[in-house]
Formats: C-alpha cells, sequence, structure tokens
C-alpha cells in the first residue's frame, strides 16, 4: 500500500470514529469539478455535488454550479458562480425544492510568498458573499470568511491542508411584534476542514477531506466525509 493511499484510509477511519463518538449526525459530499483556462488570468469550470446525511442513508441536496476565475494578481483570485440546488423530498434522489445561489469571492493566495519564497506551506484567505433565493421568495444572505493551511509534503504529490471559516448571516433571526419585524445580523455557524489532496496525473487530483460544522448557540453538530475529483483541461487561447 502506497504512502499516499495510507495516510487517506487512516484519515477516513478517524472521522468515522470522531462522528460515532459524538454521536452525531454523518454525512457525505460527493463531488466532481471540471476547469477549462480560457486565457492566461480566466478560467471557466464547472461543478457538482450530491450531499447525503442521516448517516449517509438519504440525500440532502445535489447541485450543479458553473463559476468563472480570474487572477487580479499574483496573490489575489476574483471568482463569480451561480449554484441551482435541488434538495430532496426522501421519496427519492431529487425532489422539488430548487434554490438559486450567486457567490462572489476574493481570495488573497500564496500569502506567505511575501515574505518566504519557494515554502512548501502555503496560506491563503477568502472572503465570500453568497445570495440564495428560495421558491423566490425567501433570501438566505452571508458573508463567509475563510483561512486555509496547506503543505506539501517534501518527496511526495500529497497536499494536507486544514482550514477554518465563519458565517455571518444577514437577517438570522427574524421576530415579529407588534409594533413591525424585527431582525439580527450575526455570525451564526463555523466550518472546520482537514483534508489532503492528491494530483493522480497532470490534469487529473482527487481529495479527500472530514468536515466538522456547528452552529453559534446550538447544539447541533454535522459531520462529513468529502471525496472529490477535479480535472483541468488545456488551455484554449493563448
Amino acid at each position: 500500500m502506497s504512502k499516499a493511499l495510507k495516510i487517506a484510509v487512516i484519515l477516513a477511519f478517524s472521522c468515522l470514529s470522531w462522528s460515532a463518538f459524538s454521536q452525531k449526525d454523518f454525512g457525505a459530499w460527493i463531488g466532481v469539478d471540471f476547469r477549462v483556462p480560457l486565457l492566461k488570468k480566466l478560467d471557466v469550470g464547472l461543478e457538482a455535488q450530491s450531499r447525503f446525511e442521516s448517516n449517509v442513508s438519504q440525500v440532502d441536496q445535489s447541485f450543479i454550479s458553473p463559476y468563472v476565475k480570474y487572477d487580479l494578481h499574483k496573490f489575489i483570485e476574483l471568482g463569480v458562480d451561480y449554484r441551482l440546488s435541488n434538495s430532496s423530498t426522501g421519496a427519492g434522489f431529487f425532489g422539488n425544492l430548487f434554490t438559486h445561489r450567486t457567490s462572489l469571492d476574493v481570495e488573497f493566495k500564496d500569502l506567505l510568498e511575501l515574505f518566504v519564497k519557494k515554502t512548501p506551506l502555503n496560506v491563503s484567505a477568502r472572503l465570500r458573499g453568497t445570495h440564495e433565493v428560495e421558491r423566490g421568495d425567501l433570501n438566505n444572505d452571508n458573508i463567509r470568511g475563510r483561512i486555509k493551511l496547506a503543505y506539501n509534503l517534501p518527496g511526495t504529490k500529497l497536499e494536507p491542508h486544514i482550514l477554518g471559516e465563519v458565517f455571518y448571516h444577514f437577517n438570522d433571526q427574524i421576530t415579529y411584534t407588534f409594533s413591525g419585524v424585527e431582525a439580527k445580523n450575526r455570525f451564526n455557524k463555523y466550518r472546520l476542514r482537514g483534508g489532503l489532496n492528491y494530483p493522480v496525473k497532470k490534469r487529473h487530483a482527487v481529495k479527500l477531506y472530514f468536515i466538522y460544522e456547528s452552529r453559534f448557540e446550538s447544539p447541533r453538530a454535522d459531520f462529513v466525509l468529502g471525496v472529490g475529483y477535479s480535472y483541468k483541461l488545456k488551455r484554449l487561447f493563448k
């Protein structure tokens, strides 16, 4: 068994053990990502994913998401995407509840290279704004801040990473009073993730990761094992 596979198996069993010990719901995210570099600084892509819940016994949500990435600077990347999601009704893989989400990203990449050249440790920060509409009348708006650390293991293609993300939700708590409607904006959720990225070939890569997600002021916690595959095509135009 290769070193990469051993680490992946250990991570998977650790995730399962953690979720069992916590006695919380365990889920799985399975997805694919295809990216096409159009120009030197401009990429377009398409991501699709299905998310399972209730100890991976039923589909919670599936989505398809086209996106655009643009390198504004060596250390700054801008991104925009649209996501069409479908929530299962429990009777089958697909349901009749659809949501539409748009996102805008500003990511600061390779921050350590501002101070240290050719380091295997990669530090990045991302700010994401999302606007989601459900059935045309329910808006869900968030600002999300994320810090990610990735490290390329010497002598291998493996790149383990850890990250933390917090969600600031607009109109998170809505209260109806005699005088009107009151809404509160607050940090309502956070996400912790650890995982591995492994480039199988020049344009193919697989990733395995584990997510712990919880809400502030709530006992609910979600444990998720994620598996992904990505493929990057050759640049279309020079």
